[in-house]
């Protein structure tokens, strides 16, 4: 029996290599050079390349190896950085990360949050070790996407205005990685990132289940996606805006953080913004009516945050006259120093400016082009319940002290997602979960579906909890929940 299977096996890959014929195959990453990029292709992708090299002496600081380089799609350029696993590189894990935005770069969660170094205000030159980094026992991606975002670049100015647009670039990259180095093939994949990331990997994940399907008529191999993790997921506006109330008014994470008088009105606002919203927005799309009810609802519940004198990521940092972003300046300068980019291999010039990091980049072009078209209007629950639906697993991780993408809202997306689990999920009480003997949140598994809070953590919420949630990470790539 076990020959006639190893049989099959071997048949099912020659068969895949066959269709794979004219990609370009390497055994492992170590193959590449360190010196200039290798360039990646592939018959099924004919615009797109990647292109790919070994660094050196660049933020890991135990031997595990780096790598970095560019997703080019025609005049468009995607950077990345590649962090083997400090485990077993050969057999373990690849979890993707990206950030939010749209158009924030992902180096915020590579050097203030899960990479292997860390840079903070009394390390502002030099990354420190970063002991609870999520390559401990699996390789990272650090992808900048969309185009304009980090290090990625488009030569003419050009980008995407929709998430689902982008999804392209991202299926392309993936499936082009996982098919160009043997040791890849198989390999599982979880997708994992923060903010807007809420929107974009749901779809990002049903576009590369859809690319899996066409793959296997084709006779390719499919990449072996298992799971999308979440982290302060901006998933539904219409939902964040509601639980404003709750975070600002309830004792949802803190006592209430507004007068009564203000709550009293905010209250009132609630079913009008929610019924204006869901007639504009969800059951007929009316994108001049839509718009008039995400700012009715912002205006009413979302700028009042403001009178706290709080932080809107992380409502528990006092802010003293200046609230910090989750970006900090420091990253940009340590990214945009000579020596750094030329090990990095950072193309220089798009023909009209240098290309340099700055925190969230072209983010406000490209936020205005996503905004204008009502991408960050639409709900990424369709697409997140196709994929329970198919088996890949969703767990939301979600710091409690955050405010844009807060808790309370992110569980209510949770339980209104339609799916085989969506009773015995919803029959479940949130549970105290402990690490080292202590309480670290809030959780609740059912099937397919998690949902973890962290005590104390804010928008980045990895960045406050970082022994946490790799503690979450790590039982979450072992099939287990806290």
């Amino acid at each position: 029996m076990l020959r006639i299977l190893a049989l099959v096996a071997a048949a099912v890959a020659q068969q895949w290599a066959a269709k794979d014929s004219g990609a370009s195959v390497f055994s492992s990453l170590h193959a590449l050079d360190s010196v200039t990029h290798t360039r990646l292709t592939h018959p099924s992708f004919p615009r797109y390349g990647v292109r790919v090299k070994e660094v050196h002496d660049f933020c890991e600081k135990t031997g595990a190896k780096t790598y970095a380089g560019y997703v080019d799609v025609d005049a468009r350029h995607f950077f990345f950085y590649f962090f083997e696993s400090r485990g077993n590189p050969a057999e373990d894990p690849v979890v993707l990360w990206m950030n939010g935005g749209p158009g924030c770069t992902s180096t915020t969660g590579l050097f203030l949050e899960n990479g292997p170094c860390i840079l903070d205000d009394q390390n502002t030159s030099e990354p420190k070790h970063n002991p609870y980094s999520w390559n401990s026992n699996s390789s990272i991606i650090f992808l900048e996407q969309p185009v304009g975002t980090g290090f990625s670049y488009a030569e003419h100015g050009e980008h995407t205005s929709t998430t689902v647009e982008a999804a392209a670039d991202f299926v392309a990259f993936i499936s082009i990685w996982f098919n160009s180095f043997s040791d890849f093939r198989g390999r599982a994949l979880h997708l994992s990132g923060e903010s807007y990331a809420g929107r974009m990997l749901p779809v990002f994940a049903s576009a590369l289940v859809d690319a899996n399907a066409v793959a296997t008529q084709d006779g390719r191999e499919p990449v072996n996606l298992q799971s999308v993790l979440i982290v302060n997921g901006f998933t539904n506006y219409m939902t964040m805006s509601l639980t404003s109330y709750d975070m600002l008014c309830t004792n949802a994470s803190l006592p209430p953080l507004l007068p009564i008088s203000t709550c009293v009105r905010m209250k009132a606002a609630l079913p009008r913004c929610e019924k204006w919203y869901t007639e504009s927005c969800v059951d007929v799309w009316d994108a001049t009516s839509c718009a008039a009810a995400a700012n009715f609802c912002a205006t009413e519940l979302a700028t009042v945050v403001e009178q706290t004198g709080r932080n809107l990521y992380d409502l528990g940092e006092v802010c003293n006259g200046r609230c910090d972003g989750v970006h900090k300046p420091y990253v940009d300068d340590y990214l945009n120093r000579a020596d750094v980019r030329k090990r990095l291999g950072v193309d220089e010039w798009t023909g009209d400016r240098n290309i340099t990091m700055t925190g969230c980049g072209l983010g406000s072009e490209i936020m205005k082009a996503y905004t204008a078209a009502g991408d960050q209007l639409h709900s990424s629950n369709p697409y997140t319940e196709a994929l329970l639906h198919r088996n890949i697993r969703v767990m939301h991780l979600v710091g409690s002290y955050d405010w844009i993408c807060n808790w309370v809202g992110n569980l209510r997306e949770a339980a209104k997602l339609e799916w085989p689990g969506q009773e015995g999920f919803n029959a479940l009480e949130l549970h105290d979960w402990t690490y080292e003997g202590k309480r670290a949140g809030k959780a609740k598994s059912f099937g397919g579906l998690s949902f973890v809070t962290l005590d104390g953590a804010g928008h980045a919420a990895p960045a406050k909890r970082r022994p946490e949630s790799l503690h979450v990470l790590q039982q979450w790539l072992h099939g287990q929940s806290v």
